[in-house]
């Protein structure tokens, strides 16, 4: 036993670090690439295209993924997946030195680099319990967060320094580096170190469209589980709108350098790992119900702050140290939404059905999404900035009240 919990603390640790780089690379590319959209175009709209291709291209690969996280091997499924975005941003950066950029291929790889990292998700969420000791699992949650969130916080910084010196190759390139390490030290891990026997049990018959059915059913019949994922579908649509705002604000109205938008999107990335540590060196959750409805309520609240600078002043200094000081307060709070709920979801979801249900729970929480990117883009090109946040915010803070009611909390007694 105690080899394992050696080969399960080197195994925590490939995986954070492997994690840590592909964020590196990803948020350097996302940076340079948002920058460039917004400050050559001006428009919110094309911003949010982009991000709303990315979530189609997540919806879109959601019946697939869910069959081949239980059907498949799934470390062969991550390190396809893996090389596969890496192969496909290569070919952005080819057609880009070779014919120059164009957003429609700018489009196409967002929607292929997002399908291809959703097919692998649910393998990778589904594996992480026979990867690590399940004593290991809040740890390696919190510190996977700590350490993606000093890459989210590095991105950005480096991104906004390199913007003005290097050319728009050099952040796909980033990307492709990252893609490559990270690869290469997955292939290390051992996927079965704790995998149950029990747990290979599976209807080798059923096809892709069947075991999508299964994830929807299971869900309905599911009481707290189906509770949990209408309301994150609906949370995420009304949050999204911090998603656009804050960048048409800060460098669509304000015209902010890309330096000062590095360090705002740093600022959030600080609160994830401060937040990430704090939940890392923390016992046990007995309970992830109350921990997570206080982040939500953190959360709705501090969207609907975001509304007063914009509402009393016009001045980019006051607008921008707010969303400093909110996205800090919004990155830790966070991590007490994500990390309690994968928690009671990996724990209360039998292994051998596990990826069919991340995939439908995925597909829900972000179906909305694509449409929200869309209206909120057009309205903040209205310039409707302040009451956009007021409203998102407080919906979202009723919304989490009138779901996790004294009701929801019988449930959870009931099933415990």
């Amino acid at each position: 036993m105690a080899q394992e919990i050696k080969q399960s603390y080197r195994q925590m640790v490939i995986l954070i670090l492997s994690g840590m780089i592909c964020v590196l690379g990803v948020s350097i590319y996302s940076f340079g690439i948002s920058f460039f959209i917004l400050s050559t175009t001006g428009s919110a709209k094309l911003f949010s295209f982009n991000l709303a291709i990315g979530v189609i291209g997540r919806i879109m690969a959601t019946p697939v993924s869910g069959y081949l996280a239980d059907h498949y091997n799934r470390k062969k499924v991550l390190v396809y997946a893996i090389f596969a975005e890496a192969l496909v941003v290569s070919l952005l950066l080819l057609y880009i030195h070779f014919l120059g950029f164009h957003i429609i291929a700018l489009y196409i790889t967002t929607f292929l680099v997002s399908y291809i990292s959703s097919v692998s998700s649910p393998s990778m969420l589904s594996a992480m319990p026979n990867i690590v000791h399940e004593d290991h699992l809040q740890k390696t949650m919190g510190y996977n967060s700590t350490a993606t969130s000093l890459s989210m916080l590095l991105g950005p910084v480096a991104g906004g320094l390199m913007y003005a010196i290097v050319s728009k190759e050099v952040f796909i390139l980033c990307f492709i580096t990252a893609y490559i390490i990270a690869g290469i030290m997955m292939m290390s891990l051992n996927f079965n170190l704790f995998k149950k026997a029990e747990s290979t049990v599976q209807n080798n018959s059923e096809n892709v469209m069947q075991s999508f059915k299964f994830g929807i059913r299971y869900i309905w019949h599911h009481p707290i589980l189906r509770t949990l994922i209408i309301l994150f579908m609906s949370l995420n649509f009304f949050m999204s709108c911090v998603n656009i705002g804050m960048s048409k604000i800060i460098i669509g109205h304000y015209k902010a350098s890309s330096q000062m938008m590095g360090i705002l999107e740093a600022s959030f990335s600080v609160g994830i790992l401060v937040g990430g540590l704090i939940i890392g060196s923390q016992k046990k959750f007995q309970s992830p119900f109350p921990i997570l409805k206080g982040g939500l309520i953190v959360n709705s609240v501090c969207i609907m702050i975001i509304s007063i600078p914009l509402f009393i002043f016009d001045k980019l200094w006051v607008v921008y140290y707010t969303f400093m000081i909110i996205g800090f307060i919004v990155g830790i709070s966070g991590q007490y939404v994500n990390t309690p709920v994968m928690l009671y979801f990996q724990e209360s979801i039998e292994e051998n059905v596990r990826g069919r249900i991340f995939s439908v729970i995925f597909l829900i929480s972000q179906l909305l999404m694509p449409i929200s990117y869309v209206i909120f883009g057009i309205i903040f090109d209205f310039g409707y900035y302040a009451i956009t946040f007021f409203v998102c915010g407080a919906i979202s803070l009723l919304l989490v009240l009138s779901a996790m009611n004294k009701r929801f909390s019988l449930k959870v007694n009931q099933q415990t």
